[in-house]
């Protein structure tokens, strides 16, 4: 039980560090299509 959980919680924080990576990455170009 305590290796899965352990997966999870590193299975969550891996999405939550790619998906704060990717809305970093869009910003920008985002960003700029939107002042145009």
């Amino acid at each position: 039980m305590k290796k899965t959980i352990l997966l999870l919680m590193l299975g969550a924080t891996a999405v939550a560090t790619s998906v704060r990576w990717a809305m970093r990455a869009f910003q920008l170009p985002a960003a700029a299509t939107w002042s145009q």
